[in-house]
């Protein structure tokens, strides 16, 4: 397996406490159903500049660009949320049995979930598993996400950058093949 192919693995887990949400969020900003009224009109040379500096690019630079495009849309996404509970946190994990970390991102609420389930489960007592409290809090966390997303030019920009590099980012593996 090339390192490539390996890296948009990991890329793809990188998303995954999220996946849903933020695929979410770029399929209604690119169908426009977004506010758009805050929204400044780039110019042509804007995006050839950007497409430019991107053609350029090895798969893994892409990679890390779309990776700090992903940090700082939920570093300001968290700044302007109001509620702690739905901040959103990336870190880098080894599974057991592995060495090779994976990016995981996570609302708090679900990070909890998780402590408290191990906690518990160390304790001999029985405890809602993380998956049950995604089942009961992630809509209301996707609808917050949408509504702090919506409600900011910013973070709109933000997703429309992140869906250009991953197509570009895309394009890049499959001219690989």
């Amino acid at each position: 397996m090339d390192a490539a192919t390996n890296g948009h693995r990991n890329l793809r887990r990188s998303r995954y406490g999220l996946r849903a949400a933020v695929a979410l969020l770029m399929g209604l900003a690119l169908a426009g159903r977004l506010s758009a009224a805050t929204e400044p009109a780039s110019s042509s040379t804007e995006r050839v500049l950007e497409e430019v500096v991107i053609e350029g690019m090895a798969a893994w630079q892409l990679q890390q660009v779309i990776l700090e495009t992903e940090d700082r849309f939920f570093a300001l996404y968290n700044e302007l949320n109001d509620r702690n509970d739905f901040d959103v946190h990336c870190t880098l994990r080894a599974p057991t049995g592995t060495r090779l970390r994976q990016r995981s991102c996570n609302a708090v609420y679900f990070d909890r979930a998780q402590k408290d389930e191990a906690r518990q489960f160390l304790e001999g007592v029985s405890a809602h598993s993380p998956r049950s409290i995604e089942l009961l809090r992630g809509e209301e966390f996707r609808r917050h996400l949408l509504e702090v997303a919506d409600g900011d030019s910013r973070l709109r920009k933000l997703l429309r950058d992140r869906d250009l590099l991953m197509k570009r980012y895309r394009a890049i593996l499959d001219s690989a093949k």
